[in-house]
């Protein structure tokens, strides 16, 4: 055992000592936690303060609304004085100032110009921000309008009119989410036409898998390279200063540690990115794996026995992960076929095994290292 910690102690310090790898395995964790604090920094939208000293219904339900509201703006209330403070100090990108009496003054046709407006002169969110407040006053204004429609026509007379109005405003709130009403709607679209609500439900899990499979395939990447650096080894004999008994397994802890340095890049990306589902269970996933990565290097390396055939295979093998395997997307779900094909490649069982189907994982990892030891103890000494 100690000479098997030595050579490995050797192995990773010649990793180590590539400043390439090395600064890999470094920018790898931080560049993932430095996307993904980007990305909630996005997803809290941008600040929008709403004041009003005293606020009438139409004022308060239309601030209500726009504070409940979740997309590009984050719309919060404050204090009058606080609106312009924390546009001036940019906290908030634009501010409004809501007049008392507002809804009578939109009856009586005086409310121009009434509302005060706060942004900077660099600012272009503002000028989007403007449309969806007024959307949402005007979306309060309708119903009270409506309402009042209601109550106050003669073939309601004999109606209650507290009850009528209440059972006028149900009817207007159901009605105005189902396209019979004339309303602003403001959505983000994606590619498909889909709003950013049915988006907003799957983008973290789809960033998340993105983000996953492509650390596999960085893992499978330090396996490659360690598999390419054990035939280099055993071509150059550079394990003849090895034990008898520990030479022909040197090739295998020359796949195994680079894979391990990897690993453990790819587990820190995953911490510092907050992706983390359960210490305990994701380092047993990246352990399961590592052991399905060497297994898998080793065998290729003993197969294929060149290294001019490893280096053409090394691309084959990398396309073939990011197009077969559900990195981005499951392609299984659209044709049979290549549920098949994406059983060929090491991320799919890693993106199994972290959802859930542990099975599989643990599976191809004993198969694959059984058949890597195998065929080591197989072959002559180098």
């Amino acid at each position: 055992m100690r000479s098997v910690a030595v050579w490995m102690g050797m192995l990773a310090k010649r990793q180590l000592k590539r400043p390439v790898f090395l600064a890999i395995l470094i920018l790898v964790p931080l560049l993932c936690g430095f996307l993904f604090r980007i990305n909630r920094q996005e997803e809290q939208g941008v600040p929008v303060a709403l004041a009003c000293e005293d606020p009438d219904d139409l004022t308060r339900a239309a601030m209500e609304q726009l504070c409940a509201q979740t997309g590009v703006f984050r719309f919060y209330a404050c204090g009058e004085e606080q609106v312009a403070r924390d546009v001036a100090a940019r906290r908030a990108e634009c501010g409004y100032v809501f007049p008392e009496q507002l809804e009578e003054r939109m009856r009586e046709g005086t409310a121009a110009d009434s509302i005060a407006a706060y942004s900077s002169p660099s600012s272009v969110a503002a000028q989007l921000s403007y449309e969806v407040v007024y959307a949402a006053l005007f979306s309060q204004y309708a119903e009270g309008i409506f309402v009042d429609y209601i109550t106050e026509n003669p073939l309601f007379a004999g109606e209650n009119p507290e009850a009528l109005a209440q059972e006028a405003r149900e009817a207007y709130r159901i009605n105005r989410g189902n396209g019979r009403t004339f309303q602003f709607l403001f959505e983000r679209l994606t590619g498909d036409g889909q709003s950013r609500e049915v988006e907003a439900s799957s983008q973290s899990v789809t960033m998340t898998s993105s983000v996953r499979g492509l650390l596999t395939v960085f893992v499978f990447l330090g396996g490659l390279m360690g598999a390419l650096d054990s035939l280099r080894d055993e071509r150059c004999r550079a394990y003849l200063a090895a034990p008898p008994g520990l030479r022909r397994w040197i090739p295998l802890l020359a796949v195994a540690v680079p894979a391990a340095l990897t690993a453990l890049s790819a587990e820190a990306a995953l911490m510092a990115g907050g992706l983390a589902r359960g210490l305990l269970r994701e380092w047993g996933v990246m352990a399961a794996y590592w052991l399905l990565v060497t297994g898998f290097c080793t065998l290729l390396a003993d197969l294929l026995r060149r290294e001019v055939l490893l280096c053409a295979a090394i691309p084959v093998l990398v396309m073939g992960c990011l197009l077969f395997s559900p990195v981005f997307l499951r392609l299984g779900s659209l044709l049979p076929v290549f549920r098949i094909l994406e059983k060929l490649f090491l991320p799919t069982y890693y993106l199994n095994g972290a959802s859930g189907a542990w099975g599989s994982l643990l599976l191809a990892a004993g198969i694959l290292l059984a058949a890597s030891l195998l065929v080591r103890g197989l072959r002559k000494e180098c």
